[in-house]
């Protein structure tokens, strides 16, 4: 999220068929959550982040653990972007690009995340959602 809060950051792999995701990734061993969260931000589009913000933990279907049940969870939070140099690194190869919070719409994130913008809409604007 940006400063003033009024734009989101996301990014998208060139498999994605132009659909978009949150940025994101594992939890190393002895690793924080909270922790994980700003390096993967960092690693997968090069923003230092600060004030994460928890909105949720949903089960996620990841293609690499297919077969094997609701063995993914994701932790979910918002971060707000402090600095960095902004482009696409690590497997975000597709792009990134800043979004209005007006604009997003669930069809244009990658199914597995449509659940992760139901969780931003309802965590960032409780009472006027999108």
């Amino acid at each position: 999220v940006n400063q003033d809060k009024q734009q989101l950051l996301l990014g998208r792999k060139k498999e994605d068929n132009g659909l978009w995701r949150f940025f994101g990734g594992h939890v190393d061993v002895g690793e924080t959550a909270d922790a994980a969260a700003r390096r993967e931000a960092s690693e997968e589009c090069g923003a230092s982040v600060d004030g994460l913000m928890y909105l949720g933990t949903t089960p996620i279907e990841d293609w690499r653990y297919s077969g094997i049940g609701d063995s993914i969870f994701t932790i979910f939070y918002a971060a707000f972007y402090q600095f960095g140099h902004i482009e696409g690194a690590d497997d975000i190869d597709g792009g990134v690009k800043w979004f209005s919070y007006e604009s997003l719409k669930e069809e244009m994130f990658v199914p597995e995340h449509q659940i992760l913008f139901q969780l931003f809409k309802t965590g960032m604007f409780p009472i006027n959602k999108l």
